[in-house]
């Protein structure tokens, strides 16, 4: 299988955690759900592969070369051809979207959002007003709240890109500082205060509702861990393979974390994405990977 994309669906009223793949036999897409519970064994091996393109459709296409990519997940070809990407890159300054693309754009309902990370870090970001909920839940934030909508997605980066500017607030958190806050306990005053003071410095044209803020905590099925997972488990630049056995206790955004023996482990699944994954059930703990190799 190949790793597609780390992927949170709304079904039956929950939020349902896991990873897009494609199955290289038939060249089609599945979704493999990830519940807390279920043991898995896998092996993740490179190297990377371009994981294809979305059409002007909304549909993805396998890459037709399975080119080697060494930056980013896609070929130069694909990255030319995806729909997508020229938004991906977008402050509100220039269009590079197709005229397709652009037409559609600017008829959207756009939000400007603010979340928060554990008890300090706030990040702001955009997103369609249809399907906020679940980019906070893909980026595994803690508390989340509107502060702008907006028809037009240039207008709603502009915005983004304005607040992005003052202190206190970045546009991106990495996946390293998000494993180190998964377990500090965040409450909701706390998170308040933040988007309050940082509403505050933004001006009078941004608008915060103490109701209007959303405890995220729900939508993460966190089993029961006892403490903090020790280790961050990604394929680094000096290996090709990693092995993942244990007991699935939850995922956070792309955070996977696993039990294997008496010990918590956080697997990014951001970094795997690309890459190959075969399922194996006669994996044990004693095959764990070496730790110090993904530290």
């Amino acid at each position: 299988m190949h790793v597609l994309s780390v992927n949170w669906k709304w079904a039956d009223e929950k939020f349902r955690s896991g990873i897009e793949v494609w199955d290289e036999k038939s060249e089609q897409r599945r979704f493999i759900e990830l519940r807390a519970g279920e043991k898995i064994g896998w092996i993740i091996s490179g190297p990377r592969r371009c994981i294809g393109f979305i059409d002007s459709n909304g549909e993805y296409t396998y890459c037709p070369d399975r080119a080697l990519v060494t930056q980013g997940h896609q070929c130069a070809p694909c990255s030319a051809m995806d729909f997508f990407n020229p938004c991906m890159r977008c402050t509100g300054d220039t269009c590079f979207a197709t005229p397709k693309r652009w037409n559609i754009c600017r008829q959207t309902e756009y939000v400007v959002y603010l979340v928060t990370f554990g008890d300090s870090v706030l990040k702001v970001g955009v997103s369609t007003k249809g399907r906020v909920l679940t980019r906070w839940v893909e980026q595994g934030a803690d508390f989340g709240a509107v502060v702008a909508n907006v028809t037009g997605g240039k207008m709603a980066r502009r915005i983004e890109h304005k607040l992005s500017m003052l202190d206190g607030v970045t546009k991106q958190v990495r996946n390293n500082l998000k494993a180190e806050l998964l377990f500090q306990q965040t409450d909701r005053k706390t998170a308040e205060n933040l988007m309050q003071r940082f509403v505050a410095r933004a001006g009078a044209s941004y608008h915060l509702s103490m109701d209007k803020i959303i405890s995220l905590s729900q939508y993460y099925e966190l089993a029961n861990i006892q403490n903090a997972p020790h280790a961050l488990l990604r394929l680094g630049k000096n290996t090709t393979t990693l092995q993942v056995v244990g007991e699935i206790m939850g995922m956070k955004g792309n955070l996977l974390i696993t039990r294997a023996g008496g010990s918590y482990l956080i697997v990014d699944l951001a970094n795997i994405v690309g890459n190959r994954i075969e399922n194996r059930e006669d994996l044990t703990i004693v095959t764990q990977s070496s730790l110090s190799e993904f530290l």
